[in-house]
């Protein structure tokens, strides 16, 4: 009995053992495929960010031009606040060259803006122009009666 247990021991160890070298190989081989797809996703992970570190200091960058820009918008406001301020005597005589502009008549260029009559004229004379050809209109009769 002795015998037949030997004689079936060695070809059954070497079976077994060619089964674990199969296993030990097909796991070797795993191993290697997942070692390098985890070389790839580092690779992948380093890529990203780097991705993120340019975006982010892109971003600084642009957030950092936007509060110049917001600066300058309020330093520009205030300026013309400023302006605003300084000369509100200029405003009527503003408006009155857009009336001559847009056509009015001397007496409605009197009344509208409070003007006196020779600061009428004036910028009667001064701003109106025909549009097509850029020839001065001829007089107003109203400013003709008083010349």
């Amino acid at each position: 009995m002795q015998a037949d247990f030997s004689q079936y021991t060695i070809p059954l160890i070497t079976f077994a053992l060619l089964v674990c070298m199969v296993i030990v190989f097909s796991l070797s081989r795993k191993l290697q495929q997942s070692i390098q797809d985890l070389k790839h996703k580092d690779q992948l992970i380093l890529t990203m960010r780097r991705d993120i570190a340019a975006l982010c200091s892109g971003a600084v960058g642009i957030g950092k031009r936007l509060v110049k820009i917001e600066y300058g918008l309020r330093h520009q406001e205030e300026r013309q606040d400023q302006l605003e301020l300084r000369e509100p005597a200029q405003q009527p005589f503003e408006h009155a060259v857009r009336l001559v502009q847009q056509g009015s008549d001397l007496k409605e260029l009197m009344s509208t803006c409070a003007l006196t009559q020779g600061e009428a004229e004036l910028i009667m004379m001064l701003h109106r122009y025909d549009n097509f050809d850029g020839k001065i209109l001829p007089r107003d009769n109203n400013m003709a009666q008083h010349v």
